[in-house]
């Protein structure tokens, strides 16, 4: 039980650490558009479409933080096989989907713009892999935790 408890303390610092780390993420990326914007004139009018992607992006990655620190704070708190953390399980789903759909849709888009080079084609074809991915094995968890909750609802009727 003790080593739990250590997991969750470190898990909670960890998972606090990262969202600061995201939003200077979040501004990285703006000033990267606007680096790219000002050398690439022909692509300056993306600098803004881009730019807010991006800050959608990561913020769904900071949804994904929170949606684990609850995670994090239920098991520690023996909570975690409640029908409420199946509404957290799907907004992590939706998360991964969303986040990786607009980096696909991002690099779709600019690979086909002037200054485009191989890395826009990857983004495109990483993103809609990670979307893929991460959604179906997300919705994998959701189907076991689901089991595991009528499982748990059974062994509680009969105990």
């Amino acid at each position: 039980m003790k080593f739990l408890k250590v997991y969750a303390v470190l898990s909670e610092v960890m998972l606090v650490l990262a969202l600061p780390i995201s939003v200077l993420m979040q501004w990285v990326l703006v000033e990267e558009a606007r680096y790219v914007g000002r050398e690439n004139p022909e692509v300056a009018d993306l600098v803004l479409p881009y730019s807010i992607a991006a800050v959608a992006a990561v913020l769904c990655a900071q949804v994904l933080l929170v949606v684990l620190f609850v995670f994090v704070l239920k098991v520690a708190r023996g909570t975690f096989f409640k029908s409420a953390t199946r509404k957290w399980i799907s907004l992590a789903q939706a998360m991964v989907l969303i986040g990786p759909g607009i980096v696909c849709a991002v690099g779709f888009h600019a690979a086909s713009t002037p200054a485009s080079s191989p890395v826009m084609a990857l983004a495109f074809l990483g993103g809609g892999l990670l979307a893929v991915g991460l959604f179906s094995l997300v919705g994998l968890a959701k189907s076991l935790f689901d089991a595991a909750l009528a499982d748990r609802g059974e062994l509680e009727g009969v105990i």
